[in-house]
């Protein structure tokens, strides 16, 4: 009994895995066609509640998002983010940004989402 559950944890596991791993292949080959990362201009701690602990955001100049665990420092994921998720998860941290900075932030953000980068 143990040890067939064990091999259905195990088999879900993979199967994350796997899916996270080509999800995240996809948004790299986005990230990739955008020009890459680009130059990190500010970053934001954020604790939403989520059972890993709270999460480290860092902004770019390319409108990604680059999201990391703050008790690991792993990389989580990464976003070509929408100018409201900008806004949202960057916060108070967007006033060191001159207003010209970050009008062309959000500019690329709006037309990545126009091009639909957000949705691979």
């Amino acid at each position: 009994m143990l040890e067939s559950r064990i091999k259905q944890i195990v088999k879900e596991e993979i199967e994350k895995t796997l899916h996270f791993t080509s999800e995240r292949g996809d948004r790299m080959s986005a990230i990739d066609e955008l020009g890459g990362y680009g130059k990190s201009v500010c970053k934001n701690i954020i604790d939403r509640g989520h059972k890993d602990g709270p999460e480290i955001f860092v902004l770019t100049d390319n409108a990604i998002i680059k999201v990391y665990n703050a008790n690991t420092l792993r990389h989580v994921t990464d976003l070509i983010a929408r100018p409201e998720q900008i806004i949202d998860r960057m916060g108070s941290s967007l006033a060191k940004l001159d207003r010209s900075q970050l009008l062309q932030i959000l500019n690329l953000a709006r037309m990545h989402h126009e091009k639909g980068y957000n949705y691979r």
